[in-house]
């Protein structure tokens, strides 16, 4: 007999909204509508175990592994009350309230012809005590069937809907691997599953068959409780539970209407201490399941949103509904969340006496915003988020201090804003100290690289000197243009960071030897008179780094004498600094040349050669050169990092970083 729909079917699918992401569910819709079958039929009083089927055909496809080839096919089974009359004229009619009750649309249907080609449907149904079969193809580029109905012999009421040939353009978004598909279909129809009268759902195909209900109980059913909540006279439910399957991979709020998924909502952003560590310490992940009459009468007409505002104020919003659903969460996850509160508050405590003392004030000044950090930050993050944090801090002091400058220029010092004025030097007082500290720690990091940087490596050799000596002072450089900060001169003395004139690695002026003391320092300008011509430097220092564990000195070749003559071309009037300007020494200057080096068996040889005076268990020596007026200093790089340990030992015991 041929029947006419009361719309047109190519246009209800044209109009159908389906993402490529939602491209299950016409299988989805086609389930529903087994279980609502399936319902229908107890409700007639037979007694039977729902059950329902779905199988899964492939493309014939040889150069592709079975498991990872398209779908070309969703064929689904189920032994419900079937097509009868009442329910066919329910199809063939756009709309429908047959379902209504339950939720139904009278819509889903027409997703299938969105993401398949065709559907072929033979049911099995009882009129009385007649059995029937009804057979119709559905498709899009018709609006009226073919319904065959026959009488037949009494057999197992099954009604079976065949999907054929999938949608070029969803072809590539219909998951491949049945575990995915099983996954999706749980998370789907979650509330229905954790009902006992839940029919039993197979996914087969030729390799594997799962049931869903067994694979939902054993693999994500975890502990549960239910609870509930009360806005503006709507009652909504929310079910908590701990899914133990390690894959569902996050922390949500499923917000369903009619015992089926509509909106997931990643619930973390909302919890400050749950988030992605909560599987790795406790074996479960956080599902909390929302339902609710309102839900059921807000949810969009293809059942993938709602028709509620995210925010509003004059309404029941998403978000007033979540704020209600995070507040029972975190009384379900209480014990959990105080954990990982006091375990946050432990690592971050432990980062700022460790690695970032700077930032220890914080924990006292900004608690409560340190307290909304996520738990599980790696370093890197927790210093990112502290550094905004004190970046914070720091212009709310700038602005308190601003006020009070103002108060004191406009009334003077009094008693009134006498408590404000404390608090604000205290907060300036704190900054001051975040400053220094970041400082010594900074020094603390680099002795540690220094140290490392003299060890062997391991292919047997040490680092060349132009490593030890780029730690010290960058190479190629001057004090103008290295600032403060971008040096390590105090690794070998304080004294020198304040110095008028310091280059590195630079010549001489034009040498055609080339001569480049490693480090050149100029200090203490004297004036004679008025004209530049007549200042000269008071104090020369000459530095000469050598490669850790150099032993192949000799009495030519040593750092002795590479030292003189770099004090000869500047005693000789020939060394110009940088900008071409003349290094100009008088009769009274004074030299000190060190040679920063291990003290070798060779280099042993030549400073008894030439009459130096070991000093510290021989990690030094020295001698003083009447003729050129110069004292000479061979340093060990044990003792000139000691030295260094030892003049900021009492600033690293303050910060707990010794």
């Amino acid at each position: 007999m041929r029947r006419d729909y009361s719309m047109n079917i190519k246009g209800k699918v044209n109009n159908y909204r389906l993402t490529k992401n939602d491209s299950l569910m016409p299988l989805f819709e086609a389930i529903a509508n087994s279980i609502f079958s399936i319902n229908q039929r107890k409700e007639t009083g037979s007694m039977f175990d729902g059950r329902i089927e779905i199988e899964l055909l492939r493309e014939n496809n040889l150069f592709e592994d079975y498991n990872n080839s398209s779908i070309d096919q969703f064929i689904i089974k189920d032994n419900g009350i079937g097509f009868t009359d009442e329910n066919m004229n329910s199809f063939m009619t756009s709309d429908s309230r047959l379902k209504e009750k339950y939720g139904g649309k009278g819509n889903g249907r027409f997703s299938w012809l969105k993401v398949f080609n065709l559907v072929e449907i033979d049911s099995v149904y009882k009129d009385n005590d007649k059995y029937l079969r009804r057979s119709f193809v559905f498709g899009k580029n018709s609006d009226n069937i073919e319904d065959s109905v026959t009488d037949i012999e009494e057999q197992e009421l099954i009604t079976t809907i065949k999907m054929i040939g999938i949608n070029e353009k969803f072809k590539n978004y219909v998951p491949t691997n049945i575990f995915t598909i099983a996954t999706k279909t749980i998370e789907h129809f979650i509330v229905c599953l954790l009902s006992d009268s839940c029919p039993k759902i197979y996914l087969i195909d030729s390799e594997n068959s799962i049931c869903i209900n067994e694979m939902f109980r054993n693999d994500y059913y975890g502990d549960s409780k239910k609870d509930s909540f009360v806005i503006d006279n709507y009652f909504f439910n929310i079910t908590h539970m701990k899914i133990k399957n390690q894959e569902f991979g996050q922390n949500k709020l499923y917000y369903c209407a009619n015992d089926r998924l509509a909106k997931s909502k990643k619930i973390d952003e909302n919890i400050t201490d749950l988030d992605e560590t909560i599987f790795a310490k406790e074996g479960f992940w956080y599902l909390g399941i929302l339902t609710g009459d309102y839900l059921d009468l807000n949810v969009d007409y293809n059942r993938q949103s709602f028709s509620i505002d995210e925010d509003s104020e004059y309404e029941i919003s998403i978000n007033r509904i979540t704020r209600e659903a995070v507040s029972k969460t975190k009384v379900f996850l209480s014990k959990y969340l105080e954990k990982a509160s006091v375990e946050k508050m432990q690592r971050v405590a432990e980062y700022t006496t460790k690695q970032a003392p700077e930032y220890r004030y914080l924990l006292d000044r900004r608690k409560e915003e340190i307290s909304k950090l996520k738990p599980g930050l790696s370093d890197e993050e927790l210093d990112d988020s502290l550094f905004r944090i004190k970046r914070d801090l720091e212009k709310e002091v700038k602005k308190d201090c601003d006020t009070v400058l103002e108060k004191i220029d406009a009334d003077g010092l009094d008693d009134s804003f006498e408590q404000e004025l404390v608090e604000t030097i205290n907060k300036v007082s704190e900054m001051n100290k975040s400053a220094l500290t970041n400082y010594i720690a900074k020094r603390k990091i680099i002795l540690d690289i220094f140290k490392r940087a003299l060890r062997k490596r391991e292919n047997g050799k040490y680092e060349l000197e132009k490593v030890i000596h780029n730690l010290v002072f960058p190479m190629k450089s001057t004090n103008e243009s290295c600032n403060y900060e971008s040096h390590n001169l105090w690794l070998i003395d304080e004294k020198l960071s304040y110095s008028i004139y310091v280059a590195s690695d630079i010549a001489l002026g034009n040498d055609p030897d080339n001569n480049r003391p490693d480090i050149l320092v100029c200090d203490s300008p004297v004036v004679i008179c008025d004209d530049d011509e007549s200042t000269f430097y008071n104090t020369i220092s000459i530095f000469e780094i050598k490669r850790p564990q150099r032993d192949d000195y000799t009495i030519e070749d040593n750092p002795y004498t590479q030292l003189i003559k770099y004090l000869e071309k500047i005693q000789k009037g020939d060394a110009l600094d940088k900008k071409g300007r003349p290094i100009r020494v008088g009769n009274n200057t004074q030299y000190f040349l060190y040679a920063v080096c291990d003290i070798t068996p060779t280099l042993k040889n030549v400073i008894k050669m030439l009459g130096f005076t070991y000093f510290d268990n021989e990690k030094g020596a020295f001698l003083f050169s009447k003729n050129y007026n110069a004292y000479i200093e061979l340093i060990s790089f044990d003792k000139m990092i000691s030295d260094s340990e030892l003049r900021n030992r009492v600033f690293f015991k303050k910060l707990g970083i010794e």
